[in-house]
């Protein structure tokens, strides 16, 4: 018996070293990764560029205590005029401000160093974007047309600057969004057959605005270098930061399951993949390069017990939701083709007494060339018997300019969406009937 225990102890010594030395030989890292291609160059002080005049327009906005009525505004909800007057008037200082960020080449905001960042900016610039949505809609209830049309400018340069320039995904999508709510005011504008020499300012703006994928590029390069410190941080044991991503998470974690070097390896790939794909048309995207860190038919719990299988996890849970930002990427490639489309048009019109009958007839007058979809790479599309452009949007199908419903959005209420219907259409002339505050003016509300 005691033979037998010796032996039992001398193998279970044998096992535990023999673990340990497969651990120590599998845990070995890799020498640190080339990723260069994925620096990015910062010599500019945010001081020096935009942000700093966006940063005293957060200083000096006043915003009402009911957060959503200039939003409702917007939306042709019915709303107090008072208020929205006293939005407008109170934030002359603010939308000064933004007016001399948008002249400046640039927005560069301080870098994002950790994934448990707070960007406390983000919140007063989706606000002040709003008051230039509203004032925009004043102005044009007024006729003031030229000064409609100068802060419309404003918007879409606001917007376009912030997602040009972004230093992570967040700040890029709220850029876009901006440039989209700006685009949506500008539709409006044109709708209201505005001055020729109105329409030609909003087309040369709309015409200087770059592609949406330079945005997106710098974005990526920015966040892998956020994934980098996070690598660090929690490879030197400052986990507390990232509490509520990782709960569990010990202070020391072996070098077998977390291998610096090679799990930046992976994340360097992932953001190079998705760099790719930003300047693809999406039908030729790649959106399932995820699968190459935990493949189909992988079982889990086997995958945990491999190597740097703590790095491939955090590389599966940091990593953004590429299908959407790239979605959005292209709806504002869209929206931006769209609009310069239908502003022409309008051109078009006033000088020729009606719409084109085919998109080739604005060339080269108006546009250099027909511009082709962002998400099947077709020209875009146009029904002069509809009065609509469309894009086909994800599914990529051409449904004809449908204006129904994707299955999966059918029971969705609520505001109708373009992109949730089978193609995403753009009407040339305003069909729909004004809301009841549509022709109110918000200067009659301060009388």
């Amino acid at each position: 018996m005691k033979k037998f225990l010796v032996t039992l102890a001398i193998l279970f010594v044998v096992g535990i070293v023999l673990v340990i030395s497969l651990m120590t030989y599998f845990g070995r890292d890799i020498p640190a990764p080339d990723v260069s291609d994925l620096a990015v160059t910062q010599s500019v002080n945010p001081e020096d560029t935009a942000y700093a005049f966006f940063m005293a327009a957060n200083d000096a906005l006043y915003w009402p205590s009911d957060s959503d009525i200039v939003k409702d505004y917007i939306n042709d909800e019915p709303v107090d005029l008072r208020v929205i007057a006293e939005v407008i008037a109170k934030n002359e200082k603010t939308l000064a401000l933004i007016n001399r960020g948008v002249e400046c080449e640039s927005c560069i905001t301080p870098e994002v160093i950790s994934f448990d960042a707070t960007i406390s900016y983000i919140g007063p610039w989706q606000n002040i974007s709003q008051v230039l949505a509203a004032k925009i809609k004043s102005q044009r209830i007024l006729g003031n047309y030229k000064d409609a049309t100068d802060t419309c400018i404003t918007l879409i340069k606001f917007g376009n600057l912030i997602q040009k320039d972004a230093g992570y995904i967040i700040q890029y999508l709220v850029g876009v969004s901006f440039t989209t709510l700006g685009l949506e005011q500008a539709r409006d504008l044109v709708y209201d057959d505005m001055p020729r020499e109105e329409l030609e300012r909003l087309s040369k703006t709309i015409e200087s605005l770059g592609s949406p994928a330079t945005g997106l590029i710098r974005a990526f390069k920015c966040e892998y270098k956020v994934a980098e410190n996070t690598i660090d941080d929690i490879r030197n044991g400052r986990v507390d930061k990232f509490e509520d991503i990782f709960p569990f998470v010990p202070k020391y974690i072996p070098k077998y399951f977390l291998q610096p070097n090679r799990t930046k390896l992976i994340f360097a790939g992932l953001y190079r993949n998705y760099i790719k794909n930003s300047s693809l048309r999406y039908i030729d995207m790649n959106l399932d390069f995820l699968g190459d860190i935990y493949p189909d038919g992988e079982n889990i719990i086997l995958s945990m017990i491999k190597p740097n299988s703590f790095g491939k996890m955090l590389a599966y849970i940091l990593v953004p939701a590429l299908d959407k930002i790239l979605g959005e990427k292209c709806r504002l490639e869209s929206d931006i083709i769209a609009m310069r489309l239908i502003v022409n048009m309008w051109i078009y019109k006033k000088d020729n007494g009606a719409f084109p009958k085919s998109l080739q007839a604005l060339v080269p007058q108006y546009i250099d060339a027909v511009p082709v979809d962002p998400f099947d790479g077709k020209p875009f599309r146009y029904k002069p018997d509809k009065g609509i452009v469309y894009s086909v949007g994800k599914d990529c199908i051409d449904s004809g300019g449908s204006t129904v419903k994707l299955p999966k959005y059918e029971r969705k209420s609520g505001k109708p969406n373009r992109w949730h219907l089978e193609d995403a259409v753009y009407e040339i002339e305003k069909k729909q009937k004004p809301s009841s505050q549509e022709g109110t003016k918000v200067q009659d509300a301060t009388n």
